[in-house]
């Protein structure tokens, strides 16, 4: 957590994403960061239900930076 902390402080952007895995030494290993992440809802089925709290979360972060960000009360 803390590695990831630092990637957004380094990138310093409203919104970014992260592709990255942790080695065997449990190093971070960063894949790609930008700020042009696209995530997509989860397919439908069971097996993709631990998907479903991730995304419902980066939707209503994402909602709310844009309410912020324009200056509109929620």
């Amino acid at each position: 957590m803390t590695a990831l902390a630092e990637i957004g402080r380094t990138l310093a952007l409203d919104y970014a994403g992260v592709d990255f895995g942790i080695d065997p030494a449990g190093n971070v290993v960063v894949f790609e960061a930008n700020a042009t992440m696209a995530v997509f809802p989860p397919p439908e089925g069971e097996q993709w239900a631990y998907r479903r709290p991730a995304y419902d979360a980066i939707v209503a972060a994402m909602r709310a930076l844009i309410f912020e960000r324009a200056g509109v009360a929620r």
